[in-house]
């Protein structure tokens, strides 16, 4: 896994992420935008990606959010529990038994989102070297995904109760690997989990009258 940080536009901090090998976190929400019950604001894509703990740039990563919560937004970014900026510690990502929720353990989870309005996030897959779309089935919570995210600054605006904050933003997200899903679901098939079954035992229900489809 690496975390590469470019810059889009320093004067207005606009910083791009590019992670590669993360993985997707719980409930993800990158095809069809969704809101919190209850919630006054608008649909929004989510993701949550885990960057394990001992990335080679996540130190670069924290000092930027930091050093631009401490600049811009003139408090603090509570890295450790994530309250005010896209960054927290997975270790703190606790269920109400105390346990740390699976997949958290030894990562720091950045949580991005998208605005309805902006349209939907890419979402991709790369077979032989081609670029395709990917569906829900292949990109799932839990499995491992390479993404691009933009990093920003939201600027405080007390008159509409806005909250200055650092932000993160989804651009793409690119299928890498299968991984063990969080939050149950269906499993996922292996090229080599039919090795075992002969073409002679496999009936082609396609050219029957009671084929299922």
């Amino acid at each position: 896994m690496t975390v590469k940080i470019e810059t889009l536009d320093k004067k207005n901090h606009n910083y791009r992420l590019k992670i590669a090998g993360c993985r997707l976190g719980a409930f993800p929400s990158l095809f069809v935008p969704s809101k919190m019950e209850g919630s006054a604001g608008n649909p929004r894509y989510t993701a949550a990606f885990h960057i394990a703990a001992d990335d080679a740039g996540l130190e670069e990563l924290k000092t930027l959010i930091s050093e631009l919560s401490r600049s811009e937004v003139r408090k603090p970014a509570d890295i450790e529990g994530g309250s005010n900026c896209p960054l927290s510690n997975g270790n703190n990502n606790i269920n109400r038994d105390g346990q740390i929720y699976r997949g958290s353990e030894n990562t720091f989870i950045l949580k991005a989102a998208r605005q309805e309005k902006q349209n939907a996030p890419a979402v991709v897959k790369k077979i032989k070297g081609a670029v395709l779309p990917a569906t829900e089935n292949e990109v799932y919570a839990g499995c491992y995904v390479n993404a691009i995210v933009d990093i920003y600054v939201l600027k405080a605006n007390p008159g509409k109760q806005i909250a200055g904050r650092v932000c993160a933003t989804i651009v793409s997200v690119m299928f890498a690997k299968d991984g063990e899903r969080f939050g149950g679901g269906g499993s996922v098939a292996a090229d080599s989990d039919f090795d075992d079954f002969e073409d002679s035992e496999l009936e082609d229900f396609s050219e029957t009258e009671d084929a299922p489809w």
